[in-house]
């Protein structure tokens, strides 16, 4: 036969389309051996629709053609898909979903022999069906056709033959890895009797450190569904992933994955158990000595942790408050919060917390952080602290020496009238709440006119488009029924002008008195009660 590539492919073309297997066997392995020699005959192979036709009908019948022949026509589909320009053309020739046939159809084969495993012929077939699948699959809109078309199952079976060989392996993982991304890929992998989780955390156990990234990358990405973060967890891995903390390779990965971990109480738990809190305050210690900033993962995990009682406590002892202070003067945001939960855990922990106090010195750097700061989501975190702050002022100062010696917390409180975000509203009411639990500090918010602020919100939220803020309104009233248990501050609460609390009652029961009625304009009980409630004070009036 002539080396010229036109006459080979003709020849070749010629062979496939005989009826011997012998013919069609020696046609693709001509056009396998002359594409190993000339790279360039492949784009030949390519542009040659018929040869490609030829190609996919044959393997199209792989059930009927001997397990070398199938591997190398999957063999030269998958020199082809190395090639990006040639993917579209391999799609077109439905290449995808013919690997996937010859997947189910080895895979099939496996389970009728006597060890129910795939032999080493199989496993090449496998391997190379997972390569051509693997490439295609850098097209998101590819893999989710080949999810569609049944590709889980098979990558779930593939990832737990125990025999599978680690090149097979790390091609599977690369691919479900892609398939992860999609919510069809979560719902398989939390299906009953689905082992996938369980099996991933088998391979980060194992020495075999190439398949730890992929098996953290794949759990990450499944970690966003509930279910399969429940199944995580419920592997136990908790101690492992820590562990892997400590390889420089995998530490990024591993602290995205326990982030997610953690927003669980049980989660938070086994990862306290497993002693995750000495490594991440050496991770602050290493951000504040180079006076870098908090990442995404390790802050996020931070604040979940703190969220455990026994979490702040451990970074109590440590000496991570400290830290956490240090990086506040860097302006590092992440750190406000892991800051507002330490102080907020902490009263709920041991006794290491009122031994120590921790807060009483840092009372007044946190009013002079939350006077200067511009930031409103920043500011909701300072104002969080401080609401949190009440019983922990230094010895023999009360609430309001500070509140008189920081005039500026006067403009901060009076931002409730500004159109500020309802987060920062909120933490401000809340803040105010707890200031009121001392008859000094009622004094000081009910001399400055701060009731007519609330009662002001109040009626803001009452006549709020969409309805007003439960747990805003539900803190005012909280604050109200404090500021009504001293005479100082009654008067504020419940007279006054149009902008008192008695004057939006009033309004809200001649509002009630006014719909409750039916469709003949017959008063309702509710407003029976108020009408005779009017005649009742009227008459003690007289």
């Amino acid at each position: 036969m002539s080396d010229d590539p036109d006459e080979v492919l003709d020849r070749c073309l010629e062979l496939l389309y005989e009826e011997s297997p012998a013919e069609k066997a020696e046609g693709v392995n001509r056009l396998v051996s002359t594409a190993a020699k000339d790279p360039g005959f492949l784009a030949d192979i390519a542009e040659n629709h018929t040869a490609m036709a030829a190609l996919a009908r044959l393997l199209g019948d792989a059930d009927s053609l001997p397990n070398g022949l199938t591997f190398n026509i999957v063999k030269l589909f998958l020199c082809l898909s190395l090639v990006e320009d040639f993917r579209e053309m391999l799609s077109s020739h439905r290449v995808g979903a013919l690997a996937l046939d010859v997947m189910r159809l080895e895979l099939d084969r496996a389970r009728h022999r006597e060890e129910q495993s795939l032999d080493t012929t199989q496993e090449r077939v496998m391997h190379v069906c997972l390569c051509v699948l693997d490439n295609l699959a850098d097209d998101l809109a590819a893999v989710r056709k080949m999810i569609k078309k049944g590709l889980l199952p098979l990558l779930v079976e593939c990832i737990q033959q125990q025999q599978q060989s680690s090149d097979a392996l790390a091609v599977a993982l690369s691919l479900l890895q892609k398939a992860s991304a999609f919510e069809e890929t979560a719902v398989e992998m939390s299906s009953d009797g689905c082992q996938t989780i369980s099996r991933l955390g088998r391979l980060l156990q194992t020495s075999d450190e190439d398949s730890h990234a992929q098996s953290i990358a794949v759990l990450f990405n499944l970690s966003f569904h509930e279910e399969c973060a429940s199944l995580i967890s419920s592997a136990n891995l908790h101690s492992t992933l820590v562990s892997l903390l400590e390889v420089p390779s995998l530490s990024a990965q591993t602290l995205q994955l326990l982030y997610h971990l953690s927003s669980a109480e049980a989660g938070q738990q086994k990862l306290l158990e497993a002693g995750i809190m000495s490594i991440l305050t050496d991770r602050l210690q290493h951000a504040a000595a180079n006076e870098g900033e908090v990442g995404g993962a390790l802050a996020g995990l931070l604040v979940n942790m703190t969220l455990h009682p026994l979490g702040c406590e451990e970074l109590v002892r440590l000496g991570a408050m400290d830290l956490l202070f240090r990086l506040t003067v860097v302006t590092d945001p992440a750190s406000y919060v892991q800051i507002d939960n330490a102080d907020d855990g902490q009263v709920a922990a041991s006794s290491l917390y009122w031994e120590k106090h921790i807060w009483s010195s840092r009372v007044d750097l946190v009013i002079a952080q939350a006077l200067d700061c511009v930031d409103n989501d920043l500011l909701v975190e300072w104002v969080g602290i401080l609401s949190n702050l009440v019983d922990d002022l230094p010895s023999g100062t009360i609430w309001h020496d500070l509140l008189e010696t920081h005039p500026g917390l006067l403009g901060l409180f009076q931002r409730l009238l500004d159109t500020c975000d309802d987060d920062l509203k909120l933490e401000l009411i809340v803040w105010l709440g707890e200031l009121c639990s001392s008859k000094d500090s009622g004094y000081w918010i009910a001399s400055n006119n701060l009731v007519d602020v609330l009662n002001t919100v109040f009626i803001r939220q009452s006549s709020a488009e969409g309805g007003p803020d439960d747990e805003m309104m539900l803190q005012i009233l909280l604050t109200y029924e404090r500021l009504l248990m001293y005479e100082d501050t009654r008067y504020q609460v419940i007279g006054g002008d149009e902008s008192s609390l008695a004057f939006a009652a009033e309004r809200c029961l001649v509002l009630v008195e006014d719909f409750d009625r039916d469709d003949c304009g017959k008063r309702g009980e509710v407003a029976d009660k108020i009408l005779q409630r009017r005649y009742e004070q009227y008459a003690e009036e007289e």
